[in-house]
């Protein structure tokens, strides 16, 4: 036997020790037990050798899987008496220490196959547009009677029946940020208020559409449509205003605007046109009188609120009524100043601002402003302290209590919509793609997501 352990004969067994205060434990033989060598006291040959065995070795990894190959084989080999003898040995640290290292080394890689592709078992369904799809939806929101027609800033259109708890989606119409109506026959009509080229497009409840030519400068031009469907169409280059028929061509008297004039929608039907000598009424037989010696601040088909000021410039807000002509001021500038904050963080800079009431061309054309029954939605216009930024929301008002119900951020999006009976209102979230329902008399809010919708921005009502 060498320094290593090995011995010269190749019949006899490898043996490998590594150095353990246990006692030493007699590895598996490959062929018959044989007799250890009798150890006599004082033999110190034996001695030197048992030192020499017992020398520390630094097992590298290449001995390491010499071992294991070589106890694999004697395992595999041995006798019965050789599991005999195996099984009256003591375990050791060293034992163990080696079978360890063979259950690791000795790794046989799992064989490699080729498995056949299954099929997929993803199903994609795609829906005609109108499809009413079934949404999850709270009691309190079902019981409200009407459907809202809901655009986001992609041109996307949703028709949401709150009784029945249905959305039926309509896709993009590449308009940016349109706005959205009902006609009277049920037909959804989006548009781009703004005049950036857009194609107004009808839409019927079973997603049959229409687009709708409005003339060869459509990048230059403002479509309003009145509280009764009419489609009106403002040049910007020829300040020409003029209403469409069903064909989208010019009906009736076309009426000429000065720059410094601003029109709106009348709920009553027509425009509403405000101007230096005050705001007419303007329907689609060319009728025209005079509603309002001021500015119009909200509309209603039986109320409006206007901004009037005497020959001795005392200005005043009043209330008329479209009726009997009968007028009555009402406080709003101290409205205004006691108005709770919009809880958003942008208002955090408007504490101590300058507020006014703003007519609704201050938001833009698609925003709303309207008085039903007790209930007016106003446009409110809040300046920073230094000047230099301001923000826009709408304040729902109790006419009658002279009160601030309800407080919420409008922007550029069409704000609070009132419901035709003048008990809800219906709002964009802020920068978010829910709608938020408002009951008027108290300012509790409900708010229903839209599933993969965009940013919401405008919305319009109806009563079923």
């Amino acid at each position: 036997m060498d320094e290593w352990g090995r011995r010269d004969s190749p019949g006899e067994r490898i043996e490998i020790e590594l150095t353990t205060f246990e006692p030493r434990t007699k590895a598996p033989q490959p062929t018959a037990p044989a007799d250890p060598p009798a150890i006599e006291p004082g033999d110190q040959s034996h001695d030197e050798s048992g030192s020499a065995q017992r020398r520390t070795v630094l097992v590298t990894a290449a001995a390491v899987g010499v071992f294991a190959l070589a106890l694999g084989w004697a395992l595999g080999r041995g006798s019965a008496a050789d599991d005999n003898d195996a099984d009256n040995a003591t375990p050791t640290a060293s034992t163990i220490a080696v079978a360890t290292t063979e259950r690791i080394t000795d790794t046989i890689a799992p064989p490699v196959t080729t498995a056949r592709p299954r099929p997929s078992t993803t199903t994609t369904i795609t829906l005609p547009p109108g499809t009413p799809l079934e949404v999850l939806m709270s009691p309190e929101l079902r019981a409200l009677p009407y459907e809202l027609a809901v655009t986001d800033y992609s041109g996307s259109l949703y028709r949401i029946d709150l009784p029945a708890a249905t959305v039926r989606t309509y896709p993009s119409r590449r308009s940016n940020a349109p706005s959205v109506a009902f006609r009277p026959d049920g037909t959804v009509l989006i548009y781009s208020p703004w005049g950036d080229g857009s194609t107004p497009t009808a839409i019927t409840l079973e997603g049959e559409t229409t687009q709708l030519e409005t003339g060869p400068n459509q990048q230059n031009q403002q479509l309003i449509v009145d509280g009764e469907g009419g489609l009106w169409r403002l040049q910007y280059n020829t300040r020409e205003l003029e209403l469409l028929d069903d064909d989208f061509e010019p009906v009736g008297e076309t009426l000429t605007m000065t720059a410094n004039m601003q029109v709106q929608a009348d709920p009553a039907g027509g425009v509403l046109i405000s101007g230096s000598n005050g705001t007419f009424s303007f329907d689609a037989s060319g009728q025209s009188r005079r509603v309002s010696v001021g500015e119009i601040v909200a509309s209603g088909v039986e109320t409006l609120i206007a901004y009037e000021c005497a020959d001795d410039f005392s200005c005043a807000h009043v209330v008329i009524d479209r009726l009997t002509g009968a007028r009555a001021a009402i406080d709003l500038d101290e409205l205004t100043r006691t108005a709770p904050p919009v809880p958003t963080d942008l208002d955090l800079a408007f504490e101590g601002a300058n507020r006014r009431i703003v007519p609704p061309a201050w938001f833009g054309a698609n925003a709303n402003a309207a008085v039903v029954g007790r209930f007016a939605v106003l446009g409110l216009e809040s300046i920073s302290t230094d000047g230099q930024s301001s923000s826009l929301s709408h304040l729902v008002v109790d006419l009658e209590r002279v009160a601030v119900t309800a407080h919420v951020a409008a922007g550029y999006s069409s704000g609070i919509v009132m419901s035709p009976d003048g008990l809800w209102g219906f709002a964009p979230s802020e920068g978010g793609s829910a709608v938020i329902a408002i009951e008027l008399a108290t300012g509790a809010q409900m708010e229903y997501e839209l599933p993969r919708a965009d940013v919401v921005f405008a919305i319009a009502v109806r009563s079923l």
